[in-house]
């Protein structure tokens, strides 16, 4: 798996924000969703629900709902600004990727990245990540927008024992910040195998 920082650089958005979104488009979007969702056993409580638990940022470390990240380049690797949901900033610090996990999120190849200053009880010191899907350029072609999913912790063992992930079912999402309300639109639709709008 190639890392490519470029893919990473600049404004990412928490996808609970499309969860939890009142626009009337999203909320339709979701109402499609949950239709589909029936004939879907992992999807037995609502699309919506599973999403909730799957995706839900607040934990045992850090209270509060993530709004996003604002991601620069580094000498060495790059800095993540972490954004609680109205906006504020959690912290920042400059990450260098540590290690390559073979089987992480999705049974994938998964990046793990470590935050080079932070205190040992930063919530957000190390970073477990996919690689950003698809390329970011890929929406200016009618693509998806591009997104991860990711896991972070203050302690490496609250990620992972033995190379094996703690948590296999969390799938905190981030997506391009710089996305139109269509393009948010499509990724639920994706999701949920519904034909997106050009």
């Amino acid at each position: 798996m190639e890392y490519n920082k470029n893919e990473w650089f600049g404004r990412w958005t928490n996808f609970e924000s499309y969860i939890y979104s009142e626009e009337p488009a999203m909320k339709q979007c979701w109402a499609e969703a949950e239709e589909i969702a029936k004939a879907m056993p992992m999807f037995k409580n609502g699309a919506k629900a599973f999403w909730q638990i799957a995706c839900n940022t607040i934990n045992e470390e850090n209270p509060v709902r993530l709004g996003g990240w604002n991601i620069a380049p580094t000498i060495e690797a790059m800095s993540i600004e972490w954004l609680g949901e109205n906006g504020q900033s959690l912290g920042k610090q400059d990450y260098i990727l540590s290690t390559i996990i073979p089987k992480g999120l999705e049974a994938k190849e998964n990046f793990l990245f470590e935050a080079t200053n932070a205190p040992e009880n930063w919530p957000f010191r190390y970073l477990l990540a996919m690689a950003p899907m698809p390329e970011r350029s890929a929406k200016n072609s009618g693509g998806l927008l591009s997104h991860l999913h990711f896991q972070y912790a203050s302690n490496l063992e609250m990620l992972l024992k033995d190379g094996v992930l703690c948590k296999p079912m969390w799938y905190a999402t981030m997506c391009d910040g710089e996305g139109t309300l269509l393009e948010r639109c499509n990724i639920i639709r994706a999701l949920h195998r519904i034909p997106t709008k050009p």
